[in-house]
């Protein structure tokens, strides 16, 4: 027996990168066993920076808009395997930015 790896290059924040990711997966294997959401940001931006709404709405799209869609994109095709979903979250840093 040997194993397969699929390397994918996604943008979280896109709709089409995201399609691309779960479409080359079925592509490759043939089905879907497990959904991992691993991915997550934490930019430094003090509350008085001129950018930070877009900072902020960057932040949820990548930590909790990309992770939703994922779910929502693979549950046709976990529901056929009785496949698992895993969310792992974490804080890197502690530092506040204000």
């Amino acid at each position: 027996m040997f194993l397969i790896a699929l390397e994918v290059s996604a943008e979280l924040t896109k709709t089409e990168d995201l399609n691309k990711l779960l479409n080359e997966t079925i592509k490759t294997f043939g089905k879907l066993d497990i959904l991992v959401n691993n991915a997550g940001i934490f930019p430094k931006s003090p509350i008085r920076d001129s950018n930070f709404t877009a900072i902020f709405d960057y932040v949820f799209n990548v930590n909790l808009r990309s992770v939703a869609q994922l779910i929502h994109l693979s549950v046709p095709y976990l529901t056929k395997t009785n496949g698992t979903i895993i969310n792992i979250s974490g804080t890197g840093n502690n530092e506040t930015g204000i």
